[in-house]
């Protein structure tokens, strides 16, 4: 996997109308928290039972926000011209969660970022390895903020269980 940025990842603040998007997309999903679509088992997500992470529904705002941050990625990675191939919509962790260090898929996940939105409970930190010093980071988003990491070289994940009721 080449390599595109000095570190390997950086955390921005996130553009505030996409921040507000999503924002008012996950309040208006919190309100229906029972009825909200559990996802299904991923291979590095460990959860209690029953404590699957949810998804809130953002219909088109996915498409707006993944349009909208695309040149900041491309931006970010050295002005390439990145061709867009995910955008998972928000998953609320719940408590008890966490994450296998990994690598994201090289065919579609180099460039990726992560938004943080809102959680109620503790702040839940990302740890990420810098390819530069091998160093591993522990990287606590606050609300509006994102971080935008190579992820396909950057080995990550969130090692310690989530804290709270839901993180965004």
């Amino acid at each position: 996997v080449p390599t595109f940025t000095a570190q390997g990842f950086d955390v921005i603040q996130t553009p505030h109308s996409v921040h507000e998007k999503l924002l008012n997309a996950v309040n208006k999903n919190l309100d229906n928290w029972d009825g909200m679509h559990q996802e299904h088992d991923v291979d590095c997500i460990y959860h209690p039972e029953g404590m699957a992470p949810k998804f809130a529904d953002i219909g088109r705002i996915a498409r707006e926000v993944h349009e909208e941050l695309l040149p900041l990625h491309e931006a970010w990675a050295g002005g390439i011209k990145l061709k867009p191939t995910s955008a998972y919509g928000v998953r609320l962790y719940q408590n008890g969660s966490s994450l296998v260090m990994h690598h994201d898929k090289v065919h579609t996940h180099v460039i990726s970022s992560i938004v943080h939105i809102t959680h109620e409970g503790e702040n839940w930190p990302i740890e990420i390895e810098a390819h530069d010093t091998g160093e591993l980071h522990a990287v606590k988003l606050q609300p509006g903020e994102m971080l935008f990491y190579e992820s396909a070289k950057c080995l990550h994940g969130r090692m310690t269980a989530f804290n709270g009721k839901y993180y965004g």
